[in-house]
């Protein structure tokens, strides 16, 4: 098996294509980095509207979006409740 000629020539073939193919799958990968903070940001903006008019649903949903896009987006849920905390305090004033 490795006395068979030609191996020691394909071998660094196979390496130098196999990175070439890594590339295609870590556009996917980055992409639900950007979907967590894009779901967490329209989650504490609906958080933010909810305290004021009501619509608590929207956040909910936003947040398990984000939530679902990476394990990240769980930090949503603690930004949800200070941005309805602080868009109650300022509605009050």
């Amino acid at each position: 098996m490795w006395r068979r000629p030609g191996v020691g020539a394909r071998s660094p073939l196979l390496f130098a294509v196999s990175p070439s193919k890594s590339e295609a799958v870590a556009n996917v990968v980055g992409r639900s980095e950007v979907l967590s903070a894009l779901f967490t940001l329209a989650a504490v903006r609906c958080a933010w509207r909810w305290a004021i008019a009501g619509a608590a649903w929207a956040a909910a949903a936003c947040v398990l979006l984000a939530s679902g896009s990476k394990e990240t987006g769980l930090v949503a849920l603690p930004l949800v409740v200070l941005a309805a905390l602080l868009a109650r305090g300022a509605s009050e004033r």
